[in-house]
């Protein structure tokens, strides 16, 4: 394993482990003061940080499972851990999100309301500053490390920070007269948690079916390929998440009177050049074919499949540019 993917991983850790600790003080603040002044909102809010605590937990998990070394079973590395802890993570979303649903729904049928207490409105701000803390220090690490696993928990804690504010207008409203507002925002804050567990669901189901990454990430890793001076084309390219890593599949066309030798060593300098573009990649498979090379049928690589990357383009928007 590389020493930046090491870090990633220790910087993923410690910030998991500090979120995991700060949302279970505040699952249990909450939790106790919904009870205590009768807030449905405030109760169903406290469930939501608790599912919070959870997704932290199963990260931390796939974490550490995902930073061991490939072994003989596995090949590619473990990197996949985060993603299927990722995929339990909204599996349990959307159990929590349905049942809390039908709570809030079942309240406003038979009429079982109650007003909350002062208290409530405390803990409810309480919340909403401790979580935005905790999505901005979570997000800041997720976007510098490049881990979709941790992205996804930060926007879970935006989420809960949401779903407090509802659960404060909840508290206000019942207090100024309107007491079925209280489940009613409960039934709201279902809404939040069904909505970012079918997000991360879909997420999850595209890395686990290798979906192509953004264009920005091709074009990245089109570039750093033709820095190597014996590439004159990038034909195919095909990059897919792996967990935090990225895998990385690429043709490049060289002059068909390249021996063996040689393509071997441009091979290298390629991996090399992508894996300095992208410090998250961990497999890089570079296939050479001779420049003008075309097939017909099945298998056929032609440089239409990816556009904008040939080493003509480039040095002309080197020369732009200049």
């Amino acid at each position: 394993m590389t020493a930046p993917i090491q870090s990633r991983f220790v910087q993923a850790e410690r910030v998991s482990r500090r979120t995991l600790a700060a949302n279970l003080l505040l699952s249990a603040v909450k939790l106790a003061a919904g009870m205590m002044f009768q807030s449905a909102a405030l109760t169903a809010d406290a469930i939501h940080s608790v599912s919070d605590s959870i997704s932290t937990l199963g990260i931390l998990v796939g974490i550490r499972i995902a930073k061991q070394p490939p072994d003989r079973k596995h090949p590619y590395g473990h990197g996949r851990a985060e993603t299927v802890a990722a995929k339990l993570l909204a599996l349990l979303l959307l159990f929590v999100g349905a049942n809390m649903a039908y709570s809030g729904i079942r309240s406003l049928i038979i009429g079982d309301f109650s007003v909350p207490g002062t208290a409530a409105l405390f803990v409810a701000f309480l919340s909403i500053v401790a979580k935005e803390v905790m999505y901005r220090y979570t997000v800041k690490t997720a976007r510098a490390i490049r881990s979709r696993a941790m992205l996804a928990d930060a926007w879970h804690q935006r989420s809960d920070a949401l779903s407090s504010a509802a659960a404060l207008c909840g508290i206000v409203l019942a207090r100024m007269g309107y007491p079925l507002m209280d489940p009613l925002v409960a039934v709201v804050v279902s809404v939040f948690i069904l909505r970012v567990g079918w997000r991360i669901f879909q997420d999850v189901v595209d890395e686990l079916m290798d979906a192509q990454v953004e264009e920005s990430i091709l074009e990245s890793v089109a570039d750093a390929a033709l820095l190597v001076p014996a590439v004159h084309d990038v034909k195919r390219l095909a990059v897919h998440r792996h967990g935090s890593e990225y895998h990385v599949d690429l043709t490049v066309s060289l002059a068909a009177q390249t021996d063996v030798a040689e393509s071997h060593s441009v091979v290298h300098a390629v991996g090399d050049s992508i894996q300095r573009a992208l410090l998250s990649s961990t497999h890089v498979d570079v296939h050479v074919e001779p420049e003008g090379l075309q097939r017909d049928g099945e298998g056929q690589y032609r440089s239409a499949e990816f556009t904008g990357s040939s080493r003509d383009q480039t040095e002309s928007s080197d020369t732009r540019n200049s």
